[in-house]
């Protein structure tokens, strides 16, 4: 099976093994991990490069639509798993939210929270919405002839 982002997934796996077991503590400096926030932003804004206000504006609300919606989904689920493991809230929101697996990094290096166990969650969410949809997909092409 070839692993979607194997190159980040297997060191983000081993980063999540060795701080879950203690052996590493370490953490990036503030300075460094500012410089990251600044990076991803940076590479966020260019995108809109050439884009209209008016276009922005135009598009932008179906994505606050969405982003509310999966925001709620993420605040739904953050509430039962904190009820079943006890988990602290804040690193339980931000291993559910939306979003990719450099900006939850950085944001959870900003926010104090051991960023190995959000991006590898996160990692293994998309890890396991591709075999699905890999699978599904499967399904549907048997089912049609």
């Amino acid at each position: 099976m070839k692993f979607p982002t194997g190159m980040l997934l297997f060191p983000l796996l081993a980063s999540a093994v060795l701080h879950s077991t203690n052996i590493s503590t370490a953490l990036a400096p503030p300075s460094i991990a500012s410089l990251a926030q600044l990076i991803i932003g940076t590479s966020v804004g260019v995108r809109f490069a050439g884009y209209s206000i008016k276009t922005i504006m135009k598009d932008g609300w179906l994505s606050i639509i969405i982003g509310l919606l999966l925001a709620a989904v993420a605040l739904i689920a953050t509430l039962i798993m904190q009820w079943i493991t006890g988990m602290p809230f804040g690193p339980l929101l931000l291993v559910f939210l939306p979003g990719g697996a450099p900006e939850i990094g950085v944001m959870a290096l900003a926010l104090n929270i051991d960023p190995a166990m959000v991006t590898t969650h996160h990692m293994l969410r998309v890890l396991f919405l591709m075999v699905g949809v890999g699978l599904l997909t499967q399904r549907i092409h048997q089912f049609q002839k």
